[in-house]
């Protein structure tokens, strides 16, 4: 089932940076939501689609039991590259999202995910002199979720577009959908995975 899941997730996330890849090197696929983050502010749109994109990617491995038992350094390589794209992606979103015509109902989902997404990476960094294993991997856990939100959007949307919604009511909902539905499923993994009196008991570190 945990195969399963990661084959998924993984195949999703090619799925997403496969399709913006495509879009920027050809933009009659774009949709007007490419179209839009591209033609505003052009190097903080392409910014946030290809760090966003290559997070998603980099991320997937990041869980791979087998590359932080046997390969701890590539498993730092790959999470500080992962840090970096964070970074970087938000930038662009915060550039883009200031100058977007969109409403506020969707762009209110996005500044929250701008100021979110990039706060509980940073805490799960593992800074020299205060890194516990636990609970780097507690706020990394809500950090992917948050990069995963690109998929979660896509998939709503496209649900809501396939039933008959307007973009134009279907688009916020499927931005606040992206955020909030991954944030539940990150605490739902976290929780389960992790005992209480051991989240709490590195909370005080």
């Amino acid at each position: 089932m945990k195969f399963a899941f990661q084959l998924l997730l993984f195949l999703a996330a090619c799925g997403v940076a496969g399709f913006t890849l495509l879009a920027i090197t050809q933009p009659e696929w774009q949709s007007p939501v490419y179209r839009q983050l591209v033609s505003l502010i052009p190097w903080a749109g392409y910014l946030h689609l290809c760090a966003g994109s290559l997070a998603l990617l980099l991320g997937v491995f990041q869980y791979q039991p087998r590359i932080r038992q046997s390969n701890i350094e590539l498993h730092k390589l790959i999470g500080r590259v992962y840090v970096g794209c964070v970074l970087a992606s938000t930038l662009g979103a915060f550039v883009t999202v200031w100058v977007s015509p969109s409403a506020w109902a969707a762009k209110s989902a996005f500044w929250i995910l701008a100021v979110l997404w990039p706060t509980v990476t940073l805490l799960g960094y593992p800074w020299r002199g205060t890194f516990n294993v636990h609970w780097h991997a507690r706020w990394m856990t809500l950090s992917y979720a948050l990069t995963c939100a690109a998929i979660t959007l896509r998939i709503i949307l496209g649900i809501l577009l396939g039933i008959g919604v307007s973009f134009q009511s279907a688009y916020p909902i499927a931005a606040w959908g992206g955020v909030l539905t991954n944030l539940c499923i990150a605490n739902i993994i976290i929780f389960g995975h992790f005992p209480r009196q051991k989240i709490a008991s590195v909370a005080r570190h």
